[in-house]
């Protein structure tokens, strides 16, 4: 049976979470759900129906496509891909992610979970799902201060160099992006899912 995709789009984390994903440790993504956090009296609802559709990523099912940094070969058609490193010889200069092209990719993420839920309800599991290091936190910018080298502090610390040092206490709500890795470019594994 063919199995079909309902839409596939790129994404890009930065060079840190890129590293978690090539080494198998990311295998999910918090982003803040600005329109459940712009309603009111959402508590009840979202706690109680925690799978909500309108994820701008996408759905169950959705393939989302790595953009990183790269660089072409001078000579050939080559790709260099700076998460591997500095490249030895004859590429030219780095480009960002924003440019790569679907067709140099190397990395897709297939969705096979969305929910949404408040920050601070991430466990030590998906703190250690969301690719982060263990972390020491010493300080919260307000009345919270955790102690300890936790995945969960590590999230906090990735989390707060993202959207600022109180972002943590704010507590909004997320979209929570369960993937799983496929290391090939996101054309092939379309192809391969149409031929499944």
């Amino acid at each position: 049976m063919k199995k079909s995709v309902q839409k596939s789009k790129p994404i890009i984390f930065g060079q840190e979470m890129d590293r978690a994903l090539i080494d198998g440790r990311k295998t999910q993504h918090r982003i803040i759900s600005a329109e459940f956090n712009a309603m009111k009296n959402m508590d009840s609802i979202l706690s109680r129906f925690p799978h909500q559709r309108g994820c701008k990523y996408g759905e169950i099912g959705d393939l989302l496509w790595l953009q990183e940094s790269f660089s072409t070969n001078k000579i050939d058609t080559s790709i260099w891909y700076w998460n591997d490193g500095e490249p030895i010889e004859d590429f030219n200069k780095k480009k960002l992610p924003q440019h790569m092209p679907r067709l140099a990719s190397r990395i897709t993420l297939e969705i096979i979970d969305i929910r949404v839920e408040r920050l601070q309800d991430i466990s030590e599991e998906d703190a250690q799902s969301e690719g982060t290091e263990r972390g020491m936190l010493k300080t919260m910018g307000g009345e919270f201060i955790l102690y300890g080298g936790s995945y969960t502090c590590g999230f906090i610390n990735l989390w707060q160099s993202i959207y600022g040092p109180d972002s943590w206490t704010q507590n909004p709500w997320i979209w929570v992006i369960e993937f799983e890795v496929i290391r090939k470019n996101i054309d092939d594994v379309i192809r391969e899912m149409g031929t499944a």
